[in-house]
């Protein structure tokens, strides 16, 4: 069913690709498969404020609180929130797909980046490297000078350091809708999109103006 004034889903990123507009010009674009169902609502009389429970897909176990879900979907299903005040317009059950958006539309999406482990300050913080010879002796690519002089006498707080890179959640704003594919139930969208092949991603219409 096709709804216009729904704009938000949950999206299964499926890779990046290269498609020509008609102006012959070569974009990037990234291609995400969308798979949204409407399970359940929270009102601002029981709740405190009015959003939509949607669920997407599907994992081997689920817990007791959520058994009504499986018995009313017929599987285990993972779960996001949206705020919305048309729930009129989202029963119970609804599906949400490719043709609640169209080309032309800005979207915010938002995923959990790639995980890359520990690293150091140069991959994460795209540090310059130590000179690579005239007395240099296995600090090639060290940190350097961290700390001051008597005065604080600490590493403040913040400091750009090695550590964890990666597996946090990162937005892209604005991505424009170049391409849909109804049949496929997929759509295009221009540039990058956080998280690796086969990562899910929420996506809504970006409340930001495009410059």
């Amino acid at each position: 069913m096709m709804l216009d004034n729904i704009k938000f889903a949950m999206a299964k990123k499926l890779g990046m690709t290269q498609i020509y507009n008609e102006h012959g010009v070569m974009q990037a674009v990234t291609v995400l498969e969308i798979d949204t169902e409407v399970c359940h609502h929270k009102t601002k009389e029981r709740d405190g404020y009015n959003a939509v429970v949607v669920a997407y897909d599907r994992k081997k176990h689920g817990n007791k609180p959520q058994m009504y879900l499986y018995n009313k979907l017929g599987y285990n299903p993972r779960l996001k929130e949206f705020r919305t005040d048309n729930l009129s317009d989202l029963s119970e059950t609804t599906v949400i797909n490719a043709e609640n958006f169209i080309v032309g539309d800005h979207l915010d999406i938002r995923g959990v980046s790639k995980g890359k482990g520990f690293a150091g300050a140069v991959k994460r913080h795209n540090f310059k490297t130590n000179n690579a010879s005239h007395g240099n002796s296995l600090s090639h690519r060290t940190l350097g000078s961290t700390g001051q002089c008597q005065d604080p006498g600490k590493v403040i707080k913040g400091k750009k350091m090695a550590g964890q890179l990666g597996n946090v959640y990162k937005s892209s704003i604005n991505l424009k809708v170049v391409r849909i594919d109804s049949e496929e139930n997929v759509i295009f969208v221009l540039g990058s999109v956080p998280g690796p092949k086969g990562q899910y991603v929420s996506m809504r219409i970006s409340k930001r103006s495009k410059i």
